[in-house]
């Protein structure tokens, strides 16, 4: 009886050592991946960065505070455009909405790219958007038809 008890003993130990030995090397394993994983989530060099925790990182950009991630939509008439002030006035027939337009946003008249000045007041517009916390709305992309 003993022979067997010695054997039974032996047999869970080499299993216990087994399991522990598995546990270590994927506790490595995920130590690794997290480090690979957070080399490929580092800020650009450009970016004023206030915080990095465990992958997660907060850039300091007054710009982006409070400016949801979602784009909206809008069409109507254009109304006016400012190219000094970069924004333009659209009418959906209802209200007249101003929109403040990225510097570096796309801006095509039919199937050619222009600038704001090229748009004219009449033609036909329809917009991609972004609004800030304060109802403040800026276009990167603008798509305009002749009148």
């Amino acid at each position: 009886m003993r022979k067997w008890s010695m054997i039974c003993l032996i047999l869970v130990l080499t299993l216990v050592s087994f399991q522990a030995a598995a546990w270590a090397e994927e506790k490595d394993l995920a130590k690794t991946e997290g480090a690979a994983e957070q080399e490929t989530m580092a800020p650009a060099a450009d970016m004023p960065v206030t915080a990095v925790q465990e992958g997660a990182v907060a850039v300091e950009n007054e710009e982006l505070a409070g400016v949801e991630d979602e784009s909206l939509e809008a069409t109507g008439s254009l109304v006016s455009v400012n190219a000094e002030a970069k924004s333009l006035v659209l009418s959906d027939g209802k209200a007249e909405t101003t929109y403040a337009v990225d510097p570096d946003a796309v801006i095509w008249l039919g199937e050619k790219e222009v600038t704001l000045a090229d748009l004219k007041s009449g033609d036909k517009v329809s917009l991609d958007y972004i609004a800030d916390e304060k109802g403040n709305r800026t276009t990167d992309w603008v798509e305009a038809e002749r009148a």
